[in-house]
């Protein structure tokens, strides 16, 4: 019976997994789009540094 009620709730959680999962997939192409290959970096818009500026930071903290 407890593998019956599982089989039975199975397509809904699929379901729902599924949105969830095309729902991160789009927004990470939207980022991508926006943000090209440092999309990962740029999730929030509040934080718009680029590799470039993580580089000069790592050289001033190198040279100091």
């Amino acid at each position: 019976m407890k593998y019956f009620k599982r089989l039975l709730g199975l397509p809904f959680f699929a379901g729902f997994a599924l949105v969830a999962l095309l729902f991160h997939w789009f927004s990470n192409c939207k980022y991508f789009m926006m943000y090209g290959g440092e999309a990962m970096a740029y999730e929030k818009k509040h934080e718009l540094k680029g590799i470039a500026d993580v580089y000069r930071l790592l050289e001033k903290s190198i040279k100091a």
